[in-house]
């Protein structure tokens, strides 16, 4: 999940994944993954948390590899999707289940980390551009209460954005967040026009992923 800066760059209207493990777990296909144990009996605090309480935790994943493969969405499928980068899980490819991925490498630098992020690959024309650099992902609480967080289970996967959206719908979704960056300018939709060329400036996208879950599928067909 990515909810604030990071420097990786790609298509704002294409689907992003921020995934700790994505598809292949679904013995009776019909899509519905169930988590166990579900996550039930979880009442809203009325508490006011004290101003000063921020939390948030962050991962640091390295760019692995690129490819057209998209576990989530073609699972089992090669050169089916356009074409990723991958960050953290060495191993994710079109067939990754959570085994494979438990059983894998990882690029991020909690040695113990193992999920799997992709988001649509940025060209310059036919050439790649990788990220430079550990991409950070920010896990925050997206509420103020806090005590009512509850953590997602191991096989957790979702999808960020909607390749299906029109420029219109995405500009006025309310979980639309500030989009490309590079150096003084903010809040774009498309490139920034130019780029400061300083060795502290990156083309930097911002993507916020769903701030709740409904405690009991790992995965749903949609």
């Amino acid at each position: 999940a990515a909810g604030e800066p990071a420097t990786a760059a790609h298509a704002m209207r294409g689907h992003v994944m921020a995934v700790p493990v994505p598809s292949g777990d679904d013995p009776d296909g019909d899509g519905y993954i169930p988590a166990n144990p579900p996550v039930t009996g979880v009442q809203p605090s009325t508490d006011i948390p004290p101003h000063r309480y921020f939390h948030e935790f962050q991962a640091n994943c390295s760019v692995t590899h690129t490819g057209s493969v998209d576990p989530i969405v073609y699972p089992g499928q090669l050169n089916k999707s356009h074409n990723h980068t991958f960050m953290g899980n060495d191993t994710t490819d079109e067939n990754s289940t959570t085994a494979s991925l438990s059983a894998g490498g990882t690029a991020c630098k909690a040695p113990g980390d193992l999920s799997a992020y992709w988001i649509p690959t940025l060209y310059n024309g036919d050439q790649e551009v990788r990220p430079v650099g550990p991409q950070t992902i920010y896990y925050k609480a997206g509420v103020t209460d806090y005590t009512s967080v509850r953590p997602f289970p191991k096989g957790l996967r979702f999808v960020v954005g909607n390749p299906m959206q029109t420029a219109d719908e995405f500009r006025n979704h309310p979980g639309k967040v500030e989009g490309w960056e590079c150096g003084e300018s903010y809040n774009n939709f498309e490139f920034p026009a130019t780029c400061p060329s300083r060795p502290d400036v990156q083309l930097n996208l911002r993507m916020q992923a769903p701030s709740c879950w409904d405690g009991q599928h790992l995965d749903t067909p949609d």
